[in-house]
């Protein structure tokens, strides 16, 4: 029996890549001291987090990339709640941070964070065995974008990067968090050309724990 052709469509959607700073060094330190497992128990942890609040209709939950996930939304729907939603994921992402591993470090790393980069436009969606697949150039930019910005930022953690065209379409609701326009190169889009686009700091700078804790620690970063 043939397999029916999967069907494809093209779908107007905004892309969130969303990154882990420091997790490689993390990694190595768990590694050594036994504690590999709670790295995987922290990425379950903060998956469940994200389809958690996925319900709330903001962003969806595409797919896990090793050291983040890539999110889905409604392009249309407004930048502020966007942006707004991206910054409880950063307080979020302390929380669970601070109490499934950090405690368990032998090392505080200077940089442990979120970093964000952010693009909208045209994807094509293909279903493949059952499960929605996205291609496209809104993917490919956001994950330059989020990997440009640990490059040009020496504190990129919990700070997001967009493209001009969406903070162009957005402007009106993003004033109000002062984005900063800079110029970047991103490799293989726009023939490696410089663009504008737009730095917006989602959390301040966490001032780095020295030496290892014998007590349960809380976020660094409090609710506002």
């Amino acid at each position: 029996m043939t397999r029916p052709v999967d069907p494809i469509s093209e779908e107007n959607t905004g892309a969130v890549v969303l990154d882990i700073c420091s997790s490689s060094k993390l990694l190595e330190d768990l590694k050594r001291t036994d504690n590999l497992k709670r790295w995987r128990d922290f990425l379950i942890a903060f998956k469940e987090l994200l389809h958690a609040r996925a319900g709330r209709g903001i962003l969806r939950v595409y797919k896990f990339i090793g050291d983040g996930w890539i999110l889905l939304f409604d392009p249309l729907l407004s930048a502020d709640h966007v942006v707004k939603e991206l910054r409880e994921l950063c307080y979020c992402f302390n929380l669970v941070y601070d109490l499934r591993v950090k405690r368990f470090l032998e090392e505080y790393p200077d940089r442990v964070g979120l970093t964000f980069g952010l693009d909208s436009g045209s994807l094509i969606k293909v279903q493949m065995n059952d499960v929605d697949e996205y291609l496209g150039r809104p993917l490919n930019v956001a994950s330059r974008l989020c990997s440009t910005l640990k490059e040009i930022e020496p504190i990129p953690e919990f700070k997001l990067l967009m493209s001009a065209p969406y903070y162009a379409s957005h402007i009106g609701s993003l004033r109000s968090f002062s984005p900063e326009e800079v110029r970047v190169s991103l490799r293989n889009i726009s023939g490696n050309s410089e663009i504008r686009a737009y730095k917006v700091t989602l959390l301040p700078k966490c001032p780095p724990s020295k030496g290892r804790s014998k007590k349960p620690l809380t976020s660094t970063v409090r609710r506002q």
